[in-house]
């Protein structure tokens, strides 16, 4: 009975330690639809920030209002508070308390937006758009700036515009504190890092690289073709990848179904070390229902893919609306090595296991061979 009470309180002992070590927590730090302090500059789409706006050192009047904001042309159903103004510049500002700044290991924000929006955490620009996208909420991973959050009371700021048509803002915020568990399907998924375009020409939120990857044709890179330069999307991956599948759909303006695949071609390129390697040729196929998946006889690693158009007829835009990839983390690819911080908790961890196991293996064995 004394034995089997060991193991009993052994196994017991390893659950504790496997639950410390998985002890991350997602935190709310901007909900939406929360309340925002606002400052208006009417039929000014480009006014100046009040002086001491970053810091709370103002001499502005502040109202309060709950979000979304609008602007009073803009008649998305999510709008709470219309600002009463065609062009205008609208300053936000909100605070929230933290605790245990230093262990944050994610900040990732979610936006909706219709202007060239600015956002400020304790007066550093963490991150900016020209343009606009004002059709759902889309994620945006803030980690880089998690080192300007501080113990105590955070201030974040936002600048936002109506030049042209309507316009729209809100955002929530959220921290993860403390490291997540491995995710075991972590090989298997593709991860972007960084999406850029060469030679389109600028249309607002329509150029907006990150729409590239959303599986919506309500957003494209496009312009008319040219040519005589260069027009393609990168997409850079976080690590390399060993591809097996590609797809890349094209818009065409009020088309809603699969075209004949005579609209255009691209050049599918696989980039490792900047280096580019003709992967294949296909074609612009269109349409919400549309798309071109290129499926490889063998996989093909990469560290980022470009899609360059080569040809293109019609007048409608040259463009790539979406894409998405198939494949795993290649088996050729190094992982960085761990850079000792001086915290040994998980080297600790890792000991007390590893000697609470054997202790376990050698009481069981002595239970079961008595």
């Amino acid at each position: 009975m004394k034995k089997a009470l060991i193991i009993v309180l052994t196994l017991a002992m390893l659950l504790g330690i496997f639950t410390l070590c998985a002890s991350a927590e997602e935190v709310e730090l901007i909900a939406k639809e929360s309340d925002w302090d606002y400052v208006l500059f009417e039929e000014e789409s480009d006014a100046e920030a009040p002086a001491g706006w970053l810091d709370k050192t103002d001499s502005a009047t502040w109202e309060t209002a709950q979000a979304p904001f609008s602007g009073s042309s803009w008649t998305n159903a999510i709008a709470v508070t219309v600002f009463p103004s065609g062009n205008f510049t609208a300053f936000l500002r909100k605070t929230f308390t933290l605790e245990e700044a230093s262990k944050v290991t994610e900040l990732i924000m979610t936006v909706i937006y219709d202007e060239d929006p600015a956002v400020y955490i304790n007066g550093t620009l963490v991150w900016e758009k020209t343009g606009y996208q004002d059709q759902r909420y889309q994620k945006v991973d803030l980690s880089e700036y998690k080192d300007v959050l501080k113990d105590g009371e955070n201030v974040v700021c936002v600048r936002f515009c109506n030049a042209v048509g309507g316009a729209v803002y809100d955002m929530t915020l959220s921290a993860q504190i403390g490291e997540k568990e491995p995710d075991p399907t972590d090989d298997t998924q593709v991860k972007v890092k960084e999406v850029t375009t060469i030679g389109f020409a600028n249309f607002g939120a329509i150029n907006d690289p990150e729409n590239v990857l959303d599986m919506d044709q309500n957003s494209v890179t496009g312009s008319g073709f040219n040519a005589g330069a260069e027009q393609s999307v990168l997409v850079t991956f976080i690590k390399k990848y060993d591809l097996s599948k590609i797809f890349v759909q094209c818009k065409d303006e009020g088309t809603t179904t699969n075209e004949d695949n005579t609209r255009g071609t691209y050049q599918i390129f696989a980039v490792n070390d900047e280096e580019e390697t003709l992967v294949a040729e296909i074609p612009a196929v269109t349409g919400t229902d549309g798309g071109y998946t290129l499926t490889l006889d063998a996989p093909v690693a990469a560290d980022a893919v470009k899609i360059k158009i080569v040809s293109w007829e019609g007048d409608c835009w040259a463009c790539v609306a979406d894409v998405a990839f198939d494949g795993v983390a290649s088996q050729g690819n190094t992982n960085p090595p761990v850079v000792d911080t001086g915290d040994n908790t998980a080297v600790i961890a890792a000991l007390a296991i590893a000697a609470i196991l054997g202790t376990a293996v050698v009481v069981t064995k002595k239970v079961f061979t008595k």
